[in-house]
């Protein structure tokens, strides 16, 4: 499941790609753009899926509170200790890596990642904003949607 994730990601990148290179309007570009990021977010949600991970706030589990196994502030020695050096060397959340040595099925899911791909979309939610509205300015000034007739009256206003 994890690697259909990553390439529906890539995918979706390579068809925004496309979109961006082979179309001349400006409205397809913007959409194109769109497309694109969302595909490389879905690639990084990808990246960190851990099958079975619940969020990493609240209530973890009964079977994991009644293990003893510490969700956070511990060190990556302790986890090192847990028997489970690689993937604590890998930057897999120490909470995990105590989890899965402790033989719990609760495995907390790294928060980092999400947030960062909740910026991103905040980020790129902004820049379609942006990006539209200096389209609206581009159509009152030049009258078209297309990035190749808009250049040529451009050139042909600075010869006069």
């Amino acid at each position: 499941m994890n690697n259909i994730v990553e390439i529906a990601g890539l995918l979706l990148f390579l068809i925004g790609l496309y979109g961006l290179a082979a179309r001349r309007n400006i409205i397809k570009s913007i959409l194109s753009l769109g497309i694109m990021d969302i595909g490389i977010i879905l690639f990084f949600l990808g990246i960190r899926y851990v099958p079975g991970a619940v969020a990493p706030i609240g209530e973890i589990s009964e079977a994991a509170a009644d293990s003893g196994a510490a969700l956070a502030g511990d060190s990556v020695a302790a986890a090192l200790t847990a028997g489970d050096s690689m993937a604590a060397a890998a930057g897999a959340p120490v909470a995990a890596v105590e989890n899965l040595a402790a033989g719990n099925a609760a495995v907390s899911a790294d928060a980092v990642p999400q947030a960062l791909m909740i910026t991103a979309i905040v980020i790129g939610v902004a820049v379609t904003a942006v990006a539209l509205m200096m389209f609206i300015a581009l159509y009152h000034r030049y009258g078209t949607t297309n990035w190749k007739t808009a250049h040529n009256i451009r050139k042909e206003e600075r010869r006069n």
